[in-house]
């Protein structure tokens, strides 16, 4: 395992459309430049709760624009991915990656993340109990995106089984309706977690189905497929997906006119955005207790720099390391080697 290629990874390989998918760098830099903005968002936010002096004006704008649409983009590319993926491997079988997979390392990590918060409650914002933590069918802090987006997967098996394009744009319909009417569709927990997140990856399904119309015809398809959410009240949608489009437009443009090593880095982040992910808010928070309870710094710009590289660089270690030392378990369900 020396490539991680998605926040949860999805295998692209066998045909045509797949090999097609494959080639593209663009989901990797959209993965990375989302990643980044994850990092950033939960060092700063990690900074104001312990009372480091943020401006609280320009921390709010900053935080109200990243969670706009940063987690959108994930859903948004998982849902991409992973129709490519059903089209090599069926539902079921992508399905089965994802139980050995996402819900396995949602509860692995979980567990892990957890009982190291509660050995170091005395130092942290918050004070977990262990109770909190054996919880599971709860989920807590950035671990919820595992848990969603594994239901996600569940229902996207029944949904997209046959894979037919006018369900497709009738998926993202009923989703968007969902969205926008919570109540319309009563559902219990945990499927209630579902509804503001399904339109994202039901959009990145129909994009990756209607590719060749999408891409070609962008100036005017996207707007087209914009303007519904603009109508009612509900906002929120339009500005996530206002944002989600314009990272994936920046992102292909980087892939086609892009050169040098921004363009390398983000791709590189994007393919280990998963391990950045599950370690980032161990080790930022980690550099932050140091510097403020041990040494007793309070320099925002000392902390967000600080704060942003070892949430970055210590997840590429453990990584490497990971590579090194096949130590797969971390990432996946482990399977026997052989030979």
């Amino acid at each position: 395992m020396n490539r991680i290629t998605a926040f949860l990874p999805e295998a692209h390989a066998g045909n045509s459309t797949v090999n097609q998918a494959q080639r593209e760098d663009w989901p990797d830099i959209a993965k990375g430049m989302g990643i980044t903005l994850v990092v950033y968002g939960h060092v700063a936010r990690g900074l104001f709760n312990a009372g480091i002096p943020l401006d609280p004006v320009w921390h709010q704008r900053i935080d109200g624009f990243i969670y706009a649409f940063h987690m959108p983009l994930f859903f948004w590319v998982s849902g991409y991915l992973y129709f490519f993926s059903i089209q090599k491997k069926g539902t079921l079988a992508v399905l089965q990656d994802k139980l050995r997979n996402v819900a396995y390392l949602y509860v692995l990590w979980s567990l892990v993340h957890g009982l190291i918060e509660v050995a170091m409650s005395h130092y942290t914002n918050g004070h977990l109990a262990l109770r909190d933590v054996l919880a599971l069918w709860q989920p807590r802090a950035h671990f919820w995106f595992l848990y969603v987006l594994f239901l996600v997967f569940a229902i996207a098996t029944g949904v997209y089984r046959f894979r037919n394009r006018w369900a497709t744009l009738g998926v993202l319909l009923v989703a968007i309706l969902w969205y926008q009417n919570p109540g319309v569709l009563e559902m219990g927990y945990p499927l209630v977690l579902v509804g503001p997140w399904l339109v994202y990856f039901a959009a990145g399904v129909a994009v990756a189905q209607f590719k060749p119309v999408v891409f070609r015809q962008a100036g005017w398809v996207l707007p087209v497929l914009l303007a519904p959410l603009a109508l009612g009240s509900n906002w929120p949608l339009l500005w996530a997906s206002l944002g989600v489009v314009s990272v994936l437009s920046l992102s292909r443009w980087l892939d086609v006119h892009g050169h040098g090593p921004a363009r390398a880095a983000l791709i590189y982040l994007g393919q280990l955005s998963l391990p950045i992910y599950l370690l980032h808010i161990l080790s930022g928070s980690g550099i932050r207790i140091v510097l403020q309870k041990f040494v007793g710094l309070q320099n925002v710009g000392v902390h967000l720099i600080a704060g942003m590289a070892l949430a970055l660089l210590v997840p590429i270690l453990v990584h490497q390391l990971s590579v090194r030392y096949h130590w797969r378990f971390l990432w996946a369900w482990p399977v026997a080697r052989h030979g």
